[in-house]
């Protein structure tokens, strides 16, 4: 794994990883909301999907996978700056 990624990037990397992420929990945050309120609450934020259930899931899956990639770029940047030392 080698990305050639410079410093401006990693902090425009960085907040679009953190923008998905409070995006994803509060989708999490809402659909436990809904799922909280009883079987005939529907989601309406605009979402194509209504189902409390399917947006929890999807919140989830987002935030697995925003938090990888973010551990995937520190590991890339750890080991960039390990090979500059040597």
């Amino acid at each position: 794994m080698n990305l050639k990624i410079n410093g401006p990037s990693y902090v425009y990397i960085t907040i679009f990883c953190v923008m998905m992420t409070l995006i994803a929990l509060w989708a999490i945050d809402i659909s436990v909301s809904a799922l909280l309120a009883g079987q005939e609450a529907v989601l309406t934020n605009g979402f194509t999907i209504r189902q409390p259930m399917v947006i929890y899931h999807v919140g989830l899956y987002i935030v697995i996978l925003i938090n990888f990639f973010m551990s995937m770029i520190l590991v890339n940047h750890i080991w960039a700056s390990h090979k500059k030392e040597e």
